[in-house]
């Protein structure tokens, strides 16, 4: 749905041709386009196309060795945490069962997006793309229990998330409680992504 110009609601009609194309290059070419937030419904479509890859991988009884790499397209200003670790997940239990994940930012990869770009076997940027790391932020509200619980979940997503990030990357935990500490947005362009690990190669 969108505004017409008189400022209601009307009907949008589905672009095929853009459906057609993310279907075709899914299946087909193996490359998923993430142009949207982090939503429920965005890591539902890339983790149901992942696995679609893999049945047909299975069904073709294809030698781990000789399945080709996926890639995962970011153009991301970030979103949810929780359903952003649905397919930081997914990510991680294809690399371990030997599947080579290709995580590539052409224009944004923010917050979520940052987080989704490190998870790659193989992380690569455009050269005049950007991506930005910060603390996870969250709103409460409720019994003063209530808000507690949700602290306590957000510090606990923030640990898990520091935790990879210093897994993937060059950054260090140190970096990571200066920037929790002075709450900032860190940029990167891509050669200071290249820097700090965030990207493996400009391309």
């Amino acid at each position: 749905m969108n505004k017409s110009l008189n400022g209601e609601m009307g009907y949008v009609p589905t672009d095929m041709i853009l459906l057609n194309m993310v279907q075709n290059s899914a299946i087909r070419d193996r490359r998923l386009f993430l142009c949207d937030e982090v939503t429920r419904e965005s890591m539902f479509k890339i983790v149901y196309y992942m696995n679609r890859i893999k049945d047909f991988d299975d069904n073709e009884n294809i030698p781990m060795k000789d399945r080709l790499p996926i890639s995962i397209i970011l153009d991301c200003y970030g979103g949810y945490t929780d359903h952003c670790q649905a397919l930081m997940g997914t990510i991680m239990s294809f690399k371990e069962i030997g599947y080579h994940i290709i995580t590539q930012v052409n224009s944004i990869a923010h917050s979520c997006g940052f987080m989704l770009l490190i998870m790659g076997s193989e992380k690569v940027g455009l050269r005049y793309a950007r991506t930005m790391c910060h603390q996870i932020s969250s709103g409460t509200g409720g019994e003063i229990q209530t808000q507690e619980e949700q602290l306590e979940e957000s510090k606990y997503s923030w640990n898990l998330f520091k935790n990879i990030i210093v897994e993937n990357t060059k950054i260090t935990i140190e970096e990571l409680d200066d920037l929790t500490k002075r709450k900032f947005n860190w940029y990167f362009d891509m050669q200071t992504a290249l820097k700090y690990g965030v990207i493996d190669k400009i391309i």
